[in-house]
């Protein structure tokens, strides 16, 4: 279930799943039994366009094998080869074992003949499974030909082979050829292992069995026969064989006779027979052995509490149910997913609709997310308890579970609204069901009919009455004035649009229908617009729909709306906006709550507030959603004291913040620097009995960091433990941020070696900080072990890592260290984001090193003829302003210009952004190189956020954006991973009429390769050719390192090879990334294949591609290759990386070289 929630949840952070996540997710659902997920998963991936390989069909054709489905896995068998999969042993034996579990002796052979044709070598599993199925089938004869067979492949028998054997010739009535194999078995050696496993042998077969019960008692009279005793184990296995079979009296039978024995039972013992009692129905004994377990000094577990409850609910005792629920706070036991959804669930059975609700509520504080079936169970009982307006609140929530409604969940919604006699809501939910990939049923069909009726709108009821026939749900309570005709069904047309990858595909589908297009037609085509990022189509289709005499309701512009609301585009929400205002419609709160989110996510706080204002004007009263999304808006736009303001004024509104809430305002007081009012918040949260999550501690954490409170900071993330929440890697960073600032390194390092504890992977800003941490503690060593360990993690240092590591080998005087470090920042490509602490770095490490003047000609090599400008500009300004107003002389807006060019130089954006102040104050408006260098300025100075906050006011300016600022703030995001913000940058070019360069490529692309998402980084490559820009080496690199992040490294190869075509000389940074990418991929002889290329390209390998080769060559086995090369760096004057020599070591130690270990170990103390 875990790994599910994981897997969907990757679309909430705009994640493409690969082969690998979906191998990974199937197999779980295979070890877990869930042979149903498991295909639906299977299929999915064709929708995602992602080819299944061998693996992906093992672990499906392994997990229907499981669920005893041998069809299903003879379905997928065949289906390998139309997707020219080849199958492997592990394939073949899933499927000849399934074939084998249900008797299907001729499938079964028919498959292992098979193998030799697909060149698959058949191992001792394979044999052992078609041997088994022969014996089950009484094929004495054939069982033994296979078992001689297994010579001829070179296979031993083991102990299963023969037991299968020796089976069969009983079976078939050759004692002696049973006799025969015997005497084989002990020649052997084997024949004790045969009498030995004949308990665990049956154990399993219990286990696996399909009538488990019957095998059960079996086995205890073989345990009889050998003067063995059961103990507390095989009690459990029997037990639950019982519990399997549905024998709940043997279960308790078994039970009872455990004090016979003189066994104590334990919690899984308890568990298996209070679950036979569950299945069986029998709710009272479930009871009885529950409070029995007190008697036997067990204490009862979440699982125990679920069976019992679901066993009240079976029988309908939600009384029972709900004091179960509120014991388990006795035994300090936590209710899960699997609790709340049983009791809500007997509470609704039992027409309970307000502890419904109560269940629900208290579900929420907790921090566990409702599954559709507990909004099911909630939305039924609101229905039954005549609350429409909290049935639409519901139904509303559910998106921000991120969970989608199924035709239960629409049901039960608009009956809710139908008998609170709202009938335009009927209508608004009726028509967004199949936008959301539903199809209705005959009841909401029925009420949608029974609503345009009481509309004074019977055409439109008898179109849904002809749509409900053509459809086969018949008319039952749905009838309309008129008899109309059955016309043809337009669902399938409807389906093929919402089914449309490409949104210009579903307008033309949608075009095709003519004036058969209704409003689900266009509310589908609608909605693959909003998903492909298409505003302006989805706007001109409400104008389409007009024209075509289809008024669109105000679920319709809900709908579009809420797509503009994800992606932040406030704009076209406005325009929404003002289409339905035109159109006579008034605004509910879910059109301004969509509104206020966009302008959350697009960063207008004050539109946002304009908004919220605007509701009390129309007589629409905000919700919590939208208490939440304005409060965040204001948090994001620096406006601490608003956000405070709209959380106390809830409190006048009867509004009771939730979760969400309190972590928006705990976050707006942390970037407003009042961490004092964030702790306060925080406690009056745990007052109000709101539970915190992993939001919230981050969020009080970080503003305890920026108030320069690392002991509140600590105590803070320490008493997490306390609350049952996990922290991830944010509540880290902020944690270990707060020591840094205090000079608390070694509580920092602490914090850093509990990361691996709680199963949470450091990011650059973990390192960049512990490092810091270090720098300030004048711990120079530790900084470096923390920057080499960055690549154990697969983390890549950015400028500012680079920086923080030199800054701390120059003050613990290791000059050497510096500029080793200054080098390698060169050949990553980061020397100009870093350039002024670096090149004071590399000057102060000069003058203490051993050959200035060799090392002063590499400075000067390195800095190149411009190096220094951007100081001279800033000391310029600095020193001469007073003299130039001493002279009575004004700087022009040029010289601001030429001093803030100075600044973006050197990444120094406050400087820059105190100057853009300045010059206001003159008078002077900034104009585009203003601009341009203040992005730039933020973009080396890795301040993604306030380049787009500049981006952004750049129109208050009455500024027009050029390719050069697009370039910087495109730049700014893709260094910080903002791939989704730099991709909606990029898309806005065309909006402004700006054409994209190289650089702008580049770094989208760049973006996407950080993100993740190699398919939209090479989406963007392949459009250069449309917009008629050329690749450069920059823009190939930024494409091979995406696809190297992304596993596919035959696409990585690919663009590799085609630079030769399109006359683009590689660099040493492209072998390096294309090497990375197929060491990735598991092509480690086609990295060492690209890693001796590099000698004809006239390149000498750096640290970094020996690094990568020697890492291949060691996991693929080849440790004197690894070794060799190791030797050859020192040889070139290069120090391998520590975590190469941890390798290398461990290497030698396994093959016996220890005086070579001791070498790379002295080498690694240098």
């Amino acid at each position: 279930e875990k790994a599910l929630e994981l897997f969907n949840s990757m679309k909430k952070y705009g994640l493409q799943p690969d082969a690998n996540t979906f191998n990974a997710a199937i197999g779980a659902c295979k070890k877990d039994g869930q042979w149903k997920k498991a295909l639906e998963l299977f299929n999915v991936m064709m929708d995602y366009g992602v080819q299944p390989d061998v693996i992906t069909f093992g672990v499906a054709i392994g997990a229907c094998e499981k669920g005893g489905q041998w069809e299903k896995v003879l379905e997928l068998f065949s289906s390998m080869k139309d997707l020219r999969v080849q199958p492997d042993v592990t394939t073949f034996n899933s499927a000849i074992g399934a074939c084998e579990k249900v008797g299907k002796q001729e499938k079964a052979l028919a498959l292992f003949n098979s193998m030799k044709y697909s060149g698959v070598k058949p191992d001792v599993i394979t044999f052992n499974a078609a041997i088994s199925v022969c014996e089950k089938g009484g094929q004495w004869k054939k069982a033994l030909d296979l078992f001689d067979l297994m010579k001829g492949y070179g296979v031993l028998p083991d102990v299963t082979s023969f037991k299968a054997a020796i089976s069969a010739c009983e079976k078939g009535g050759e004692p002696e050829k049973a006799i025969e194999l015997f005497d084989l078995v002990n020649a052997r050696g084997l024949g004790s292992n045969v009498i030995a496993s004949s308990v665990d042998q049956q154990i399993q077969a219990i286990q696996n069995c399909r009538d488990p019960d019957k095998e059960a008692f079996q086995l205890l009279d073989t345990l009889e026969r050998q003067g063995l005793k059961p103990d507390k184990f095989i009690f459990g296995v029997l037990i639950t064989a019982c519990n399997k079979g549905g024998q709940w009296k043997k279960a308790l039978d078994l039970l009872d006779s455990m004090k016979d024995y003189g066994v104590e039972p334990d919690v899984s013992i308890f568990n298996a027979a209070v679950n036979a009692c569950e299945k069986g129905e029998q709710w009272e004994k479930a009871l009885d052995l529950f409070d029995s377990m007190k008697d036997c000094s067990v204490q009862p577990d979440v699982t125990i509490f679920n069976a019992v409850i679901i066993a009240c609910k079976k029988g309908g005792q939600w009384e029972k149910v709900l004091e179960l629920f509120n014991s388990m706070k006795d035994y300090w036991v936590q209710p899960d997913v699997v609790t709340f959804n049983a009791a809500i669930g007997a509470c609704e059975k039992g027409g309970q609709s307000e502890k419904v609700l109560w269940l629900f509520n208290s579900m929420k504080d907790r921090g566990l997310k409702p599954d559709v079936n507990i909004f099911n169970a909630a939305l039924s009982a609101c229905k039954k308890g005549g609350q429409w307006e909290k049935a639409l609140e519901l139904f509303n929530l559910m998106k921000d579970y991120m969970l989608q409604p199924d035709v239960a969940t629409f049901s039960a919604a608009i009956s809710a609204c139908e008998k609170g006699g709202q009938w335009e809501k009927v209508l608004q939910l009726f028509n967004s069901i199949e936008g959301n990939g539903v199809q209705p049923d005959a009841s909401a069909f029925s009420a949608a009919i029974r609503a345009y009726e009481k509309g004074g709108k019977p055409d439109k009821a008898q179109k849904l009455l002809v749509l409900m026939k053509n459809r086969g749900l018949g008319s039952s309570g749905a009838t309309t004035s008129v008899e109309v005709p059955v016309t043809q069904n337009t669902g399938t047309r409807i389906q093929a649009i919402k089914k449309c990858r490409d949104w210009k595909q579903a307008v033309k589908l949608l075009d095709d229908m003519g004036p058969a297009a209704d409003i689900e037609a266009y509310e589908a085509a609608m909605l693959v617009c909003s998903r492909k990022r298409q505003p302006k189509a989805a706007l001109s289709l409400l104008t389409k729909m007009k024209n075509a005499d289809v008024v669109p309701t105000l679920l319709t512009y809900n709908q579009v709306m809420s797509g503009f609301s994800k992606f932040g585009r406030w704009k076209e929400a406005f325009q929404v906006l003002d289409t339905l205002e035109r159109q006579g419609l008034k605004p509910d709160k879910f059109i301004f709550g969509s509104l206020i989110t966009a302008c959350n996510r697009g960063g207008q706080w004050e539109k946002a507030l304009d908004h919220f204002d605007s509701m009390k004007d129309l007589g629409v009263q905000p919700d919590v959603i939208i208490f939440n999304a304005a409060i965040s808006a204001c948090g994001k736009g620096g406006q601490w004291k608003k956000a405070l303001e709209l959380f106390g004024s809830m409190k006048d509104q009867e509004m009771q913040p939730n979760t969400i809430t309190y972590n928006a305002a705990i976050s707006a007081c942390g970037k407003g620097g009042q961490w004092e009012k964030a702790l306060e918040l925080y406690e009056v949260m745990e007052g109000q009995g709101v539970q915190p999550d992993v939001i919230t501690f981050s969020a009080a954490i970080s503003a305890c960091d920026k108030g320069g409170q690392w002991e509140k900071a600590l105590e803070l993330f320490n008493s997490m433990k306390d609350h049952g929440v996990l922290p991830n890697v944010i509540t880290f960073n902020a944690a270990i941020s707060a020591c840094e600032k205090d000079g608390q390194w070694e509580k920092a390092l602490d914090l850093y070696y509990s990361m691996k504890d709680c199963e949470v992977t450091p990011d650059v800003i973990t390192f960049n900080t512990a490092i810091s941490a270090c720098e300030k503690g004048g711990q120079w060593e530790k900084a470096f072990y923390m920057f080499d360990s960055m690549k154990h993690y697969r983390v890549q240092p950015d400028a500012i890592s680079f920086r923080a590591a030199i800054n701390a080998c120059k003050k613990g005087g290791e000059p050497e260290k510096a500029l080793e470090l200054f080098d390698l920042m060169n050949e990553s490509g980061l020397g100009s984001n870093a350039i002024a602490t670096s090149e004071d770095t590399k000057i102060q490490a000069i003058e203490d090193y051993r050959d200035p003047d060799k090392q002063a000609i590499e400075l000067l090599d390195d800095i190149g003829p411009n190096a220094s400008i951007a100081t001279s500009d800033a000391v310029l300004y600095t020193e001469k302003q007073p003299e130039t107003k001493n002279a009575d002389m004004v700087p022009s807006l040029a010289t601001y210009n030429e001093v803030m060019c100075g600044f973006s130089k050197d990444g120094r954006w406050q400087e820059a952004v105190q100057l853009l102040e300045t010059l206001e104050e003159q008078g002077f408006k900034p104009d585009k190189y203003t601009f341009g260098s203040l992005i730039t300025a933020c973009n080396k100075g890795e301040q993604w956020e306030k380049a787009l906050e500049l981006f952004n006011s750049m129109k208050d300016y009455g500024v027009r954006p050029d390719v050069t600022v697009f370039n910087a703030a495109i730049s700014a995001c893709s260094k910080s991973g903002k791939w989704e913000k730099a991709f909606e940058l990029f898309d806005s070019m065309e909006d402004c009429q700006v054409q994209p360069d190289v650089a702008t490529f580049s770094a989208a692309i760049s973006a996407c390769g950080n993100g993740r998402q190699w398919e939209k980084a090479l989406e963007l490559f392949n459009s250069m050719e449309d917009f008629r820009v050329q690749a450069d080496v920059i823009a190939f690199n930024a494409a091979i390192r995406a696809c190297g992040k992304g596993g596919q490294w035959e696409k990585a190869l690919e663009l590799f090879n085609s630079m030769k075509d399109l006359g683009v000389q590689p660099k040493i940074t492209t072998f390096n990334v294309a090497i990375s990418a197929c060491a990735k991929g598991g092509q480690r002889e086609k990295a060492l294949e690209l890693f001796n290329l590099m000698n004809d390209y006239g390149f000498q390998p750096n640290v970094t591609s020996f690094d990568t080769a020697v890492s291949v060559c060691l996991k693929d086995g080849k440790w004197e290759m690894a070794l060799e090369l190791i030797d050859s760096m020192r040889n070139r004057g290069m120090q391998p990386y520590a975590t190469t020599l941890n390798a290398a070591i461990s290497a030698c130690e396994k093959n016996g070289k220890w005086e070579k270990a001791l070498e790379l170990f002295e080498l690694k103390g240098r």
